[in-house]
């Protein structure tokens, strides 16, 4: 960390204005022989490079859920989040994040066609539940 400390505080003279914050993994498992990664795992290297520099920073790291990102965001953290395999695993995260969070009820982050039709099925599908939040409910075929 001291290593990267002291190369962020080099890279602001120079213009940098945000660090993604990621261990990488290029010269083997960034995760400690023992451990296994968990939610937000490499959230404390850009909470600590933040902290130490004052530079904007992104986290990443199984970060994977609406309510962990904003909580990550909220506590000042990081100043961004990056999503990486979540994204290929959904598509339509920020989707799903916005209506999660209750920030977008009209679906205006995305397209309008296709906001028209998820607002239409959200309003006429009585009890629907969006399969990204989680199983069906009881009853549904």
């Amino acid at each position: 960390m001291a290593d990267t400390v002291a190369l962020t505080r080099r890279l602001m003279t120079l213009g940098v204005d945000l660090i993604d914050c990621s261990s990488g993994g290029l010269a083997g498992s960034p995760i400690p022989v023992g451990q296994s990664a968990t939610y937000g795992y490499q959230v404390p290297y850009a909470a600590a490079l933040k902290r130490e520099t004052g530079v904007l920073t992104a986290a990443v790291g199984l970060i994977v859920h609406a309510e962990q990102a904003e909580a990550i965001l909220s506590r000042g953290d990081a100043d961004m989040v990056a999503l990486a395999r979540e994204m290929i695993y959904n598509p339509n995260w920020t989707i799903d994040a916005a209506q999660k969070l209750g920030v977008d009820p009209t679906f205006a982050v995305t397209r309008r066609r296709t906001a028209f039709w998820l607002d239409r099925r959200a309003a006429t599908v009585p009890g629907l539940v969006p399969s990204t939040f989680g199983r069906a409910p009881e009853g549904a075929a």
